[in-house]
């Protein structure tokens, strides 16, 4: 799969906590390169809480659901999507 460049980033209220550069590789940028590895490292080392980027909550038996919340990001507003469990 392609990346997807953006014009834009939507602000949220923790992105001034993230580092400018979300790429491992000498040189920094971001362009052509995956944020995983430095979101992972920065998740490991608790220096970033991944809770505060959860936008949304379903049960595992609204899968469904989950998946059209997070599939029409730009319009629900969803950035990260949690299932779990029925209690």
């Amino acid at each position: 799969m392609t990346p997807v460049a953006h014009k834009s980033r939507r602000e949220h209220p923790d992105s001034s906590s993230l580092p400018s550069t979300t790429s491992d590789q000498p040189g920094g940028g971001t362009e052509g390169h995956h944020p995983t590895p430095t979101l992972s490292r920065l998740i490991a080392t608790r220096q970033l809480n991944a809770a505060r980027f959860v936008t949304h909550h379903f049960c595992f038996d609204e899968f469904n659901k989950a998946y059209e919340v997070f599939s029409d990001a730009k319009e629900t507003g969803a950035l990260k999507v949690v299932l779990t469990r029925g209690s």
